[in-house]
């Protein structure tokens, strides 16, 4: 019975040995793999320099990126290769090409197809290796731990993380991921992906667009011709509500709303001056009030603002239309000054002024889901009816951005919610990515140096090279 025993311990400790070694094989494995592939990041390799070294040797799996509802997809291709550890485990590498950064100045691209996915540059790593268990996640972890100092490895500022992720599998709302969990992994990107992530944001993409409206104020309160205390004033005040609604530096809005006391008051005088002015200066004087309260509505609380239903606020008596907003429970402003300056002044400086605001902001309300059509259709009437070289650069980009919302619908990008159809927009993929193109290049033409012309360059690379681009008018549905 004791020689049983002592032969069942010798085998365990055989055995353990044995899962000793084993683990050990897969983690030097598993490091040599991460170290070759994070080594790449630090050349900055084009896609056509890796398909010349390695594209012809390697067996590598093409992938499109994942698409995501409401996040952007930056990236031109995902290349991934499967492999086995010693042991047997399964371990995916993953390489993200991302499209070059915007030339100074942005000027239009004249390449086409597979000449522009060859100037995208590697700068995301990703390897994940299959751990059945603790001991062997733990092992992978400890193994790749020193790629936590990016410094160490001669990459400062790149982003690299390593770890053990007990997840049960494939999650749904994390596509991309490589192996069906638990897992060991290693990830590591260049700051220009987080940089373009930020720079293809929808909402920051809409912000750039805010020194349109800010300017339009000016020139609006101008052309109203009021007395110049009066119109000071509101200079004044429109300065203090944007700064608060829009902090520089993108900092949380400050605490000063010394401001608020001042709205109702002063707008009650503005529009009293208005009541018997001529067509054009009442339009240019609804159209600055119209801009001063939508920046205040982004500003926070403003009194004067609808609370409840039933209940006529301050504002409402001055004229101001408001809707409920039914997903939130709050109120937001319905611009009918600016749908009345428009109507008071058709084809003025002022009506174009209120056409061209709804089109900068990308706002959905009141339109349709389909707001991207409104878009065109006002920003090419815009356009065929002559504006100043920096407002029509400013719309053709406009205009190309709804007119790319159509191309990425049909390539899969179903809005936020699932709203779009891609079947139904297929017959126009072709026409729309034709006129974006052309647009683009028109805005790009009058001005290459500004961060919406930036923005528009990445959209006319993504579509040149045959890419998704950005949404950027898709409205959220039901």
């Amino acid at each position: 019975m004791r020689s049983l025993l002592c032969i069942t311990a010798l085998l365990g400790i055989a055995a353990s040995g044995a899962a000793q070694n084993q683990r050990k094989g897969d983690a030097t494995a598993f490091v040599a793999i991460a170290e070759a592939e994070i080594a790449q990041l630090h050349d900055g390799i084009t896609f056509a320099r890796w398909m010349g070294t390695r594209g012809k040797s390697e067996r590598w799996e093409y992938r499109t990126p994942e698409i995501v509802p409401t996040e952007p997809h930056p990236e031109c291709l995902v290349l991934v290769k499967t492999e086995a550890l010693p042991s047997g485990a399964k371990v995916v590498r993953a390489l993200s090409f991302f499209p070059p950064r915007v030339p100074t100045p942005a000027v239009f691209p004249l390449a086409r197809g597979s000449r522009l996915i060859g100037e995208c540059v590697l700068a995301m790593v990703r390897v994940e290796a299959e751990a059945s268990t603790p001991e062997a996640g733990h092992s992978l972890e400890e193994a790749v731990r020193r790629y936590r100092d990016p410094a160490a490895k001669g990459m400062r500022g790149a982003e690299i993380v390593s770890g053990y992720d007990t997840k049960p599998g494939l999650s749904e709302d994390a596509p991309g991921e490589l192996v069906r969990g638990p897992v060991a992994f290693v990830r590591a990107r260049l700051p220009m992906v987080q940089a373009l992530e930020h720079a293809t944001c929808c909402v920051l993409r809409t912000y750039r667009y805010l020194p349109i409206e800010r300017a339009q104020f000016h020139q609006a309160l101008s052309l109203a011709g009021a007395d110049i205390g009066l119109s000071g004033k509101l200079a004044k005040l429109y300065e203090q509500v944007f700064e608060s609604a829009n902090p520089s530096g993108g900092t949380s809005p400050p605490g000063n709303t010394s401001w608020q006391g001042s709205l109702v008051p002063l707008l009650r005088r503005w529009l009293s001056f208005l009541k018997s002015a001529s067509p054009a200066i009442r339009a240019a004087g609804l159209l600055a009030a119209d801009r001063l309260l939508d920046a205040a509505g982004d500003a926070g609380d403003v009194p004067g603002w609808p609370q409840q239903q039933g209940e006529r606020s301050e504002l409402q008596r001055l004229g101001a239309a408001f809707e409920l907003n039914e997903f939130e429970g709050d109120y937001y402003y319905a611009r009918n000054w600016e749908k009345q300056a428009r109507a008071l002044d058709p084809n003025g400086a002022i009506g174009k002024m209120a056409v061209i605001g709804p089109l900068a902001r990308g706002s959905c309300r009141p339109w349709t889901h389909d707001f991207f059509r409104h878009v065109i259709r006002d920003g090419q009437r815009l356009l065929a009816n002559g504006l100043d070289s920096p407002t029509a650069a400013q719309v053709h980009f406009m205009v190309a951005d709804a007119y790319s919302d159509i191309v990425a619908i049909a390539g899969g990008d179903s809005g936020p919610n699932g709203e779009y159809d891609p079947k139904q927009f297929k017959n126009e993929a072709g026409t729309a990515r034709i006129r974006a193109l052309e647009h683009y290049r028109a805005g790009l033409s009058q001005d290459n140096t500004s961060e919406n012309a930036k923005d528009a360059w990445r959209q006319a690379w993504r579509l040149a090279a045959g890419l998704l681009p950005a949404e950027r008018y898709v409205c959220f549905g039901d």
